[in-house]
């Protein structure tokens, strides 16, 4: 009888573990599964990092059939300082193509395309094309974007830092490696929230600037 308690107690033991080894695995996909669909923000409001592909609320030019031209979203009004002092604004980019790209000085994945953006700008800055790198960690210093800025290549096209969300706000950036390519009549073209290779930026730029 001893024997036979023993055997019905480490069978029900075992269920125990296996019911609970169950739980914790799914309990851990279900995690992973949450953290790659929301996207982290800090106390302060900073994106934190980057999302799967998923469509932006201003992406809606970028979908895969045809958008009519008088569906194309108006881009948000901003006006940001860049780090050497010059005031940036959406008017005075009228009937030029603007490249905007949401980042911060630690995000390792951002460094490709603010490196891809520093190729573009150089390439077609002539055929009317400008980028703007905006630094959205308010706790990151001048410093902080200028190493950053070094690692992309060093480039000279507009450097800014969003120390106050204004761009994050009218943009509506909920994760670092944001993208939008703004046309030359103010509408916004394309746009994502992930990292986006040279050959999608360059595909798109040249369609921008037809």
């Amino acid at each position: 009888m001893a024997k036979s308690k023993w055997i019905f107690g480490g069978a029900a033991g075992l269920a125990i573990i296996v019911a609970v080894g169950l739980w914790f695995a799914l309990t851990a996909q279900t995690t992973r599964a949450t953290t790659a669909t929301t996207i982290e923000t800090s106390s302060q409001g900073a994106p934190q990092s980057s999302n799967p592909p998923a469509v932006a609320p201003a992406a809606q030019a970028n979908l895969s059939k045809p958008v009519q031209p008088n569906l194309l979203p108006a881009a948000p009004s901003f006006s940001i300082q860049t780090i050497d002092g010059e005031t940036v604004s959406l008017a005075q980019t009228k009937g030029q193509v603007l490249g905007v790209f949401f980042s911060a000085s630690w995000c390792g994945s951002c460094i490709p395309e603010a490196q891809a953006w520093g190729e573009l700008y150089k390439k077609y800055r002539d055929q009317g094309l400008q980028a703007l790198i905006v630094d959205v960690d308010p706790n990151d210093t001048k410093n902080d974007l200028l190493a950053f800025k070094k690692l992309a290549g060093d480039t000279n096209h507009w450097w800014a830092m969003d120390t106050a969300s204004d761009l994050v706000r009218a943009f509506r950036v909920r994760s670092l490696d944001t993208t939008f390519i703004i046309g030359r009549d103010g509408t916004v073209v394309y746009a994502d929230q992930w990292p986006t290779t040279l050959d999608v930026l360059e595909r798109e730029v040249q369609k921008a600037l037809e």
